[in-house]
C-alpha cells in the first residue's frame, strides 16, 4: 500500500516545487481557518513556494456550529456565540503568529442555513474576517489540494473522502487528474440528529441510518463505473477511527496521517462502538470526548463508502480543507505548478492533456482543422476570440476520457474536463470546453442530459454551434493519419460544399464526416456536401502543413478565397 501511494510530507519542510518563478524572497507566513459544521479548525504557517511550507501552529476548537440545523433550517444563537467566540480566538493566535494573510471557509452548515450570510456579516463587521461561502465542489476540490501535496497518487483510481459535521465529499481521481465529485448531505452531526434517537444506538436507529447512507450513495454511485484501489480520507471521523484503530492494534503513534488500516478494522470498531452507551465510547482510548455523541454515525459513512465501492484500503489524511487553502494561497502568490510563470492558455490545454495521455499530434491537428473550420464559417455565428479558444481546447481534450476508457469516452472527457485546472480560462469557460467535448460523439446535445440543461439558452447554442464544429472534424481525422491539410467553404445560406485538400486519399476522411455533420447542421441550419479537391488545382502542398508538435491555429490563404468565391483556410502553423 504504502508502495503505491508514498507520502511526500513536503508540508514539514520538503522541497519547494518545480518551475522557476520570482516569488516573495523569504517564506511568507499564512494562516487558514476552515469553519465546520462541527468544529473551525486554524492552520499557520510559513509558505516556501508553490505547494511547499513549513507548519508553524495547527488548532481545534469543537463549537458545534450546525446544531440543530436539520430540524428548524437555521443557525441557533448559541451555536453562532460559540463559532464567533472560536473564530475570534484563531484569528488572534493567527495574528500573534505574525500571519500575514488569513484566508477562511465556511461549509456546509453556513451555506445550508438561512441565515448563514447573517453570521458571516458579523465575522466581517466585528473581526475584519469575511470567510467564502463555498459549494459542495469547492469543499471536495479543497480536499483534494491536500490529498495531492500529500501522497504520490498512483496511475489508478483513487477515490478521496472528506466527511465534515454536515456534509460528505467524494472525489474520484486517475493519477493527477480529477474524474468525478459528488457533495452529499451525509455529515456526522447531520445524521445524528436525524437517525440516532437511542444510547446505545438500538436496532431500530441503526437500520434506519444505515438504509438512508446507502440511499444516498446508490443515488451517485449506483450503475457508475467507479471502481478504485484505496479510499484516501480526512475529517475528524476519519483521524478519530484511526487513532481508536491504531491503539486496538498496539500501534502507539503520535499522529495518524498517513495511517492505513482496512474495512475490516473500520467495520469491527463500528460494531463495537454500536454496543456502547455515550459515556463509554468517551472512556474509549483513542476517541476524542467531544466526537463521541457522533462517532457511530461517521463511522457508518465510512464503512458504507468502503462497502459500495468494494473497497478494502483507508489511508488516512490528517489535514484537509485547511491545508488545501493553504496551498490554494501558494498558487495565489507563487504561481500555479502546471503553469509557473506562464499564462498562456494553450500550455494549461496541453498539461493537461498530457496528463491524461492524450497524443499530441493528433490532438493539435483537429484543434487546427477546428479553427480553420470556426473562421470558415464567421459570418454565421458572429462569434469572436473567446470562443474561438473554446473550439481549440475542446477539439485538442475531446479525447481525454481515454485516460479512463475507451467505452463511453466521451463522457469521461466531459467530467475530467470539468474538473481540470486550467489557467487562462474561467469556471464558466471550462464548464462550456467540457460541454463541447462531451458531444464530439454518439448522441446530440439534449435538454434531458444534465450537464447541458443547466447552461444558459446563450450558452446551450454555443456548445451546439462549437460543439458541431468539433464533432465534424473530428470525422475528418478518422483515420488519425492527419491528412486533411486544408479546408475549403463556398455556398449560400442554406447549403454549403465544405471542400477537403489532402496530399493523400481521404475515403475514410471524407465517410468520417459525413458520418458526423449532423450537429453541424442542425446547429447552422444548412445542410452541408463534402468533396475532395482536386490535387492538380492546389498550391504547394507544404504551403498547407502544420510544424510538428506546434499548436495549428488557422489563415486565410487568399488565393484560394479568390477562386471560384470560395473561402479558403490552411493550418498554418503558429509560433511557439
Amino acid at each position: 500500500m504504502n508502495d503505491e501511494l508514498a507520502q511526500q510530507e513536503r508540508g514539514a519542510g520538503g522541497g519547494a516545487a518545480s518551475g522557476a518563478w520570482d516569488g516573495p524572497a523569504g517564506p511568507v507566513r499564512l494562516a487558514a481557518i476552515d469553519i465546520g459544521t462541527n468544529s473551525v479548525r486554524l492552520m499557520v504557517v510559513d509558505a516556501l513556494g508553490t505547494d511547499d511550507y513549513r507548519l508553524v501552529d495547527d488548532e481545534k476548537m469543537t463549537t458545534r456550529l450546525g446544531e440543530g440545523l436539520g430540524a428548524s433550517g437555521a443557525l441557533s444563537a448559541e451555536a453562532m456565540q460559540r463559532t464567533f467566540e472560536a473564530v475570534a480566538q484563531l484569528k488572534s493566535i493567527a495574528e500573534g503568529r505574525g500571519a500575514v494573510r488569513i484566508a477562511a471557509v465556511a461549509t456546509s452548515a453556513v451555506r445550508e442555513a438561512a441565515n448563514g450570510h447573517q453570521f458571516i456579516a458579523r465575522l466581517k463587521d466585528e473581526l475584519g474576517l469575511l470567510p467564502e461561502v463555498v459549494d459542495g465542489l469547492a469543499e471536495a476540490e479543497l480536499a483534494y489540494l491536500s490529498v495531492q501535496h500529500n501522497f504520490h497518487l498512483p496511475n489508478e483510481r483513487v477515490v478521496c473522502l472528506d466527511i465534515g459535521g454536515g456534509s460528505l465529499e467524494l472525489l474520484f481521481t486517475v493519477g493527477p487528474v480529477v474524474q468525478e465529485v459528488f457533495s452529499l448531505p451525509l455529515g456526522a452531526v447531520r445524521l445524528t440528529e436525524q437517525f440516532v434517537h437511542s444510547d446505545p444506538v438500538n436496532a431500530r436507529d441503526w437500520k434506519a441510518l444505515r438504509r438512508h447512507i446507502r440511499a444516498e450513495l446508490s443515488r451517485v454511485l449506483a450503475g457508475a463505473d467507479l471502481a478504485g484501489t484505496v479510499l484516501i480520507g480526512s475529517g475528524g471521523t476519519i483521524s478519530s477511527l484511526a487513532r481508536v484503530i491504531a491503539h486496538q492494534r498496539g500501534d502507539h503513534l503520535s499522529r495518524v496521517h498517513g495511517y492505513s488500516t482496512n474495512r475490516s478494522y473500520v467495520k469491527h470498531v463500528l460494531d463495537l462502538f454500536r454496543t456502547l452507551d455515550i459515556n463509554a465510547r468517551r472512556a474509549t482510548p483513542g476517541l476524542s470526548p467531544d466526537r463521541a455523541d457522533i462517532i457511530v454515525a461517521g463511522c457508518a459513512v465510512v464503512n458504507e463508502v468502503l462497502r459500495s465501492l468494494e473497497l478494502n484500503a483507508l489511508v488516512v489524511n490528517e489535514h484537509g480543507i485547511r491545508e488545501g487553502l493553504i496551498m490554494r494561497m501558494t498558487r495565489q502568490i507563487f504561481g500555479s505548478p502546471a503553469v509557473v510563470g506562464s499564462a498562456d492558455w494553450r500550455e494549461s490545454v496541453r498539461a493537461f492533456g498530457a496528463a491524461c495521455n492524450v497524443d499530441r499530434g493528433p490532438a493539435e491537428h483537429v484543434g487546427a482543422l477546428a479553427v480553420a473550420l470556426f473562421d470558415l464559417l464567421a459570418e454565421r455565428h458572429g462569434y469572436g476570440e473567446g470562443e474561438r479558444r473554446l473550439v481549440e481546447a475542446a477539439a485538442y481534450l475531446r479525447n481525454t476520457g481515454h485516460h479512463i476508457a475507451y467505452e463511453r469516452h466521451h463522457i469521461h472527457s466531459y467530467h475530467l474536463i470539468r474538473h481540470a485546472h486550467l489557467p487562462g480560462f474561467s469556471p464558466r469557460e471550462i464548464e462550456l470546453i467540457a460541454n463541447i467535448a462531451r458531444y464530439h460523439r454518439r448522441a446530440l446535445p439534449r435538454k434531458k442530459h444534465a450537464n447541458f440543461s443547466r447552461l444558459s439558452r446563450s450558452d446551450r447554442e454555443r456548445v451546439c454551434r462549437l460543439g458541431g464544429i468539433v464533432r465534424f472534424v473530428d470525422g475528418l481525422d478518422r483515420s488519425h493519419r492527419q491528412r486533411v491539410r486544408s479546408l475549403a467553404l463556398r455556398g449560400g445560406k442554406r447549403r454549403v460544399e465544405i471542400t477537403l485538400a489532402a496530399a493523400e486519399p481521404v475515403d475514410i476522411e471524407l465517410w468520417g464526416g459525413r458520418q458526423k455533420k449532423d450537429l453541424l447542421e442542425r446547429s447552422f441550419e444548412i445542410a452541408a456536401s463534402l468533396e475532395v479537391e482536386p490535387r492538380a488545382e492546389r498550391g504547394p502542398e507544404g504551403a498547407a502543413t502544420a510544424a510538428p508538435g506546434a499548436v495549428a491555429t488557422a489563415a486565410a490563404t487568399a488565393a484560394t478565397a479568390a477562386a471560384a468565391g470560395a473561402t479558403a483556410v490552411t493550418t498554418a502553423a503558429d509560433p511557439a
